[in-house]
Formats: structure tokens, sequence, C-alpha cells
């Protein structure tokens, strides 16, 4: 009875080594499919056919993402991806994203070997958040070529965000992608087209039925994350606050170029971090948002 027991558990423990290597393996092909096609690349037919074999296994909630995240049509700004996934697949998420740091290195080590060493360090719950919607809006940014967000009224309670630090991820992922949508979009004309600019912040979303800039829900602890492949660990809310503070300084400057903006422009400043003393330490311009700040007390 007794070895009969134990020839049992041996092959229970086989089955479920066998599924975890099947399951590594799939998320390498996934992390190299979203690599080959994360920008504005068109995915192949082959492409599609391995993501849909792998969403037979139980990796079908992440290859679906996967899907999404590649696919010119998506839904990606839909309440059913917007929505924080669970632990398990914001694991998987972040697996992806390592595979496809790592292929970006000049010398990638095997894909196998980073995962091992993922299996057998703790990654922390802000990594995966950021993973998540770091590929998310990266991929609504890169795959809509002329992208309006003006309607959009995110309200982040219904995403399924608990902390004050799970909504800053999620609001600094969509506000730095439509950051640089803005700046891509100046590139192709003239940087210095104020009008052109206004057309772009008019554009941004509303968070919780206000102008993007009214929302500063940022008063928890300064924390570190590794932000990408080619820089150390660093403090995420410094790094990301200081490019938000860039953004509301060049739109107060756009509205400062007719009369006709100047209650919008006042609007903008006194509702805004560039009002707010707190958070003034976190830009690099400090003394540019203190005399802002000061223009609109006189």
């Amino acid at each position: 009875m007794k070895k009969y027991l134990l020839t049992i558990v041996a092959v229970f423990g086989i089955g479920a080594i066998s599924l975890a290597a099947s399951a590594d393996k799939n998320l390498i092909e996934l992390g190299k499919i979203y690599h080959t096609f994360k920008g504005d690349t068109t995915p192949s037919e082959e492409a599609y056919a391995k993501i849909k074999e792998i969403m037979s296994t139980e990796l079908k909630p992440v290859a679906s993402f996967v899907r999404e995240v590649i696919s010119p049509d998506n839904k990606l700004m839909s309440t059913e991806y917007l929505r924080l996934p669970d632990a398990e697949v914001l694991k998987q998420v972040f697996t992806i994203q390592q595979v496809n740091w790592n292929m970006m290195r000049a010398k990638p080590r095997a894909n196998a070997d980073v995962l091992v060493e993922l299996s057998l360090k703790r990654i922390g719950h802000n990594d995966m958040v950021d993973a998540y919607y770091e590929m998310l809006f990266s991929s609504v940014i890169t795959k809509y070529q002329s992208l309006d967000l003006s309607t959009a009224n995110l309200v982040l309670n219904n995403y399924n965000l608990r902390t004050d630090i799970e909504k800053a991820v999620f609001y600094f992922k969509v506000m730095d992608h439509c950051g640089k949508r803005l700046l891509m979009e100046a590139s192709k004309t003239d940087p210095t087209d104020q009008a052109m600019a206004l057309g772009q912040f008019a554009k941004f979303p509303q968070f919780n039925g206000l102008p993007y800039y009214q929302y500063t829900d940022f008063g928890f602890e300064p924390f570190k994350l590794k932000i990408s492949p080619d820089r150390a660990e660093e403090n995420y809310t410094l790094f990301y606050l200081n490019r938000f503070y860039d953004m509301l300084l060049w739109h107060a400057e756009c509205l400062n170029s007719k009369k006709k903006y100047k209650e919008q422009r006042e609007h903008l400043i006194k509702n805004s971090l560039l009002y707010n003393e707190q958070y003034f330490r976190f830009s690099s311009n400090r003394n540019m948002v203190e005399a802002l700040a000061q223009s609109v007390e006189e």
C-alpha cells in the first residue's frame, strides 16, 4: 500500500513539473511574440495562431492580453482590460515583460535562464502593476495612429485599483504615454507650435470626471522600481512626477500664448500640482513652478 501511494505521488509530481515546464515555454513564446510585434508592426498569421494555441491552456487570460496588445484593432481601453487582473496574471505579464527586456539587450541571455531567476526571487506587487499598465498603454498609444481620448473618463475605482499607489501607477502610465504621443506629434511639425500642442492636450482623457491635471492623489510614501531595462532601480515617484511637472509647464506655457486662454490657464495652475507646494520638490524646474504659482496669486 505504501509503495502504491508513493507511486501515485511520484506520478502527480512529474505531471506538475511537466505542466510548469510547458507554461514556462509558452510564457517565453508570448514574450517573443510581444517583443516582435509590440510596435507598429502588423502581427503575422503565425503569431496569432500560436497565441490561439496557448489560449487553450491555463495561460488563456495572459495570452488574450498579449493578443490585444499586439493587435492594431484592440479593446485595451475597455473595462475588461483596464481592470487590474489577479496576482497570477500580473506575474505572468511581468515575466513576459522581462523576456522582452532580455531580448532588447545587446547580448541577451537564454530566456529560460531569465525565468529561472524570476522563480528564485520575490517580485514586488508594484513592479507587476507597472509592467501590466506599461504594456497596455504603450500599445494604446503605438497602435492607434490618430488617438483621441478626449471622450474617455477613466474612473479609477472601476478598475480594481485598491491603493493610491496602484491608482498612481495607472495614472502615470496613461499620462506618460500621452506625453510621448505629444512629443511624437511635435517632432513631425514644429516643437514650438503651441496650437498643435493645445490640440493634443485637448485629446487627453479625464480622470474621475475631471481634467487630467486635477488628479493630485500622490500623498503616498515614494518608492523605487526598475523603470526600463537600461536604468537601475530608482525613485519611481520622483521620475514620473518630474516628467508630469514638465508636461504641466508646457501646457501652461501654451495657454499663455493668447489672452483668450487666460482663465483656462489660471484654472490649470490653481487646480494642479503647479499650485500644490508639497509636491514642488519633485520638479527639476522648481523655480519655474513656484513662479507660476505666484503669478496667479498676484
